[in-house]
């Protein structure tokens, strides 16, 4: 990617917009990796509660699971956050290349 950002930089890319799609990507990565867990979350849950309805193996302890509407926007929402605050440093590092070296390199 050295070399793209060179590019991109040579041809007078701004360093906001380097970082700028540094981010996009973060977020896109995140929001995907975070609706497939919650879907893959959802599967499992209704399939652990079909098993024990079925095979009636509810106890106290573990009856009727269920997610929370609340719970699983709040943890997507903490998992985009995150994801945005790991790509913020890549981003800005990216922004601070030299793109003469950055075409050097490889």
């Amino acid at each position: 990617r050295t070399k793209e950002i060179g590019i991109r930089k040579s041809l007078g890319a701004t360093p906001w917009s380097i970082v700028s799609m540094i981010l996009q990507e973060a977020l896109v990565i995140t929001g995907l990796a975070g609706y497939a867990g919650l879907a893959v979350g959802c599967a499992t849950i209704g399939g652990i509660s079909y098993a024990l309805s079925t095979f009636g193996m509810e106890s106290e302890f573990f009856a009727n699971p269920q997610i929370n509407l609340t719970t699983a926007l709040t943890a997507i929402a903490v998992l985009t956050a995150s994801g945005l605050a790991a790509g913020l440093v890549p981003g800005i590092r990216a922004a601070s290349v030299n793109p003469v070296v950055a075409l050097r390199d490889e």
